[in-house]
């Protein structure tokens, strides 16, 4: 993941057909609680593992936390 992908991580963050089985706390998030998040969480923390996967050909990320 890179900061860049952090506008499409809120999109499906507050997206709750893609949330629902990944997190038990369905919130709606404002854009700088997930800014916030990314910074502190996916790249602040030596702990967190993610990843992210391109569908080749059309450019399609799906991230996975």
């Amino acid at each position: 993941m890179t900061k860049e992908d952090t506008e499409l991580y809120h999109k499906w963050r507050n997206d709750m057909e893609v949330m629902h089985s990944t997190n038990l706390s369905l919130d709606v998030h404002l854009m700088e609680s997930t800014k916030e998040f990314v910074e502190q969480v996916i790249f602040g923390a030596h702990t967190v593992k993610s990843y992210t996967m391109v569908e080749k050909g059309n450019e399609i990320r799906v991230m996975q936390l």
